[in-house]
């Protein structure tokens, strides 16, 4: 499996505004396949050379499964760690605490399944906790995460891609706007 820029699925499909299920930890063969997919998109979008010249991507530092047409409650992240790239697949998170102090990215939020969306200065909790698991791309190996937190860049991150999960787009965020329906 092998996703390119022509998989992601646009603003106006349904499937993007379906809440996803949660998946069986450990993951089957199915997903760990999807989720290799995934990350291998997300890295390959942030290279400049790709081994398919002919795609065009755009640079992405999460993506979720629904964002690929597929409804399940699974996302990846990267940050930069120790001047290095780390890959982090969530599977079934849950939120479960929001601090009440808010962020928003200087540049704005936008996403690759609103290809032409204007760049939102979005608030966001500047501090997140959440439950779910970490699932290793590689192997499937998990970890079960609790209270697990989430600050700052990577708490907007997270929210970001949560709310793919949740059958939200960033653009849904924007106050006084109703988008989706």
């Amino acid at each position: 499996m092998k996703f390119n820029m022509e998989n992601i699925v646009v603003d106006g499909d349904p499937k993007l505004r379906m809440p996803s299920v949660d998946i069986k930890v450990p993951v089957s063969d199915t997903d760990l396949e999807l989720i290799q997919a995934m990350v291998d998109f997300v890295k390959r979008s942030q290279t400049d050379s790709f081994d398919d010249n002919d795609d065009a991507f755009t640079s992405a530092v999460g993506m979720s499964a629904p964002q690929f047409g597929i409804n399940k409650r699974i996302f990846v992240v990267t940050e930069i760690r120790d001047n290095k790239q780390v890959f982090h697949v969530v599977v079934n998170p849950k939120i479960v605490k929001r601090s009440d102090k808010f962020i928003k990215l200087s540049t704005g939020e936008n996403c690759l399944s609103v290809p032409n969306g204007k760049s939102l200065k979005l608030n966001r909790s500047r501090d997140i906790r959440w439950n779910g698991y970490l699932v290793d791309p590689e192997d499937g190996s998990y970890e079960q995460k609790k209270m697990s937190p989430a600050k700052g860049y990577d708490s907007i991150v997270f929210q970001h891609e949560y709310d793919h999960l949740e059958g939200l787009l960033y653009i849904d965020r924007e106050p006084g706007v109703i988008h989706g329906i």
